[in-house]
C-alpha cells in the first residue's frame, strides 16, 4: 500500500488499521507502507510514534520516490538508524537515457538505452542503502537493459511489465547473458 496522503500515517490512520487487523486477522507481518520521501522529511513527532507503532506490530515502512524528487541521503540514514524504514523503492526510469540540459544528448537515442552515468549513480546508491541496512527495490521495470542493471546493481527486488521479458519467459529462456 503506497501513501501519498500527506497526512498519513497519523494516529487515526494507526487506529483504523488495528482495527483493521483486528476484524480480517490480517497478519501485519504482511503489510509494507511506502511514504513518499518527502512525507519521512516531517520532522513530527507524531509521524514518528505512529510509525514506531506500526513497526512494532511488524508492519514494514518503505520510502519511495528515492531520486524522482529532492533526496536526502542524511534523511535516509538517519530514519534507518532509528528503525523507522525498512526499504527503499526508485524507479527504473531514472536509469534511462538523460533529459537534462547539462550534458549533450544523441539526436536519437535507443528507446531502451540507458545513461551510464545515472546507472552509476544507482547502482552506487543501492549500495549504500544496503550499507544503511535497507532492502532495495527498482520498480516499473520496461526493458530487459534495466531488468539487467537491477541484477547488476544487486538490487533485492524487482518490478515492473516487460514484453520483451515475458516472449524470453515464454521460450524458456535466461533474459540476460
Amino acid at each position: 500500500m503506497t501513501l501519498a496522503d500527506p497526512m498519513a500515517p497519523d494516529n487515526d490512520f494507526v487506529s483504523a488499521l488495528q482495527k483493521i487487523f483486528a476484524e480480517t486477522a490480517f497478519p501485519p507481518e504482511a503489510l509494507r507502507l511506502t511514504l513518499h520521501e518527502q512525507r519521512l522529511a516531517a520532522d513530527s513527532r507524531d509521524l514518528a510514534l505512529a510509525l514506531a507503532i506500526l513497526i512494532d506490530w511488524g508492519v514494514e515502512i518503505w520510502v519511495t520516490r528515492f531520486g524522482q524528487d529532492p533526496s536526502s541521503l542524511s534523511l535516509l540514514r538517519e530514519r534507518a538508524a532509528s528503525g523507522l524504514v525498512s526499504g527503499i523503492s526508485m524507479d527504473a526510469a531514472l536509469v534511462m537515457t538523460p533529459t537534462g540540459l547539462w550534458r549533450p544528448l544523441d539526436s536519437n537515442p535507443p528507446p531502451d538505452r540507458l545513461d551510464p552515468v545515472a546507472t552509476r549513480f544507482f547502482a552506487a546508491s543501492c549500495e549504500a542503502m544496503h550499507a544503511l541496512g535497507l532492502k532495495t527495490h527498482l520498480g516499473r521495470i520496461t526493458s530487459s537493459a534495466q531488468f539487467a542493471f537491477a541484477l547488476s546493481a544487486g538490487f533485492d527486488e524487482m518490478g515492473g511489465h516487460c514484453r520483451e521479458l515475458d516472449r524470453i519467459a515464454s521460450r524458456e529462456a535466461l533474459p540476460c547473458p
